[in-house]
């Protein structure tokens, strides 16, 4: 990951950063076909887990010299690596 943060609009906040070293897991679901914002389900390192609607978001990657962006609508799962964590500290 390129970030050292996921950052995301959500749905009755505005826009939020959490740090990946903060995070273990992140799930996605849609919440319906056109629906104006998804579920997404933050476990943190410490075990809380948080709720929230999510209406925008994005997560770079870089893959063999190539950065990738993928919208959170599309992905089902965030899973931070431990190099992410050590490099996001």
């Amino acid at each position: 990951m390129l970030d050292a943060e996921l950052a995301f609009d959500q749905a009755d906040y505005g826009r939020r950063r959490l740090a990946y070293s903060d995070i273990s897991d992140v799930q996605l679901s849609r919440s319906g076909w056109l629906s104006a914002h998804d579920e997404m389900a933050i476990q943190r390192r410490g075990g809380d887990v948080e709720h929230v609607h999510v209406s925008s978001g994005e997560v770079r990657l870089e893959h063999f010299g190539t950065v990738q962006r993928h919208k959170l609508r599309n992905l089902q799962r965030i899973r931070p690596s431990l190099a992410c964590l050590r490099r996001a500290r």
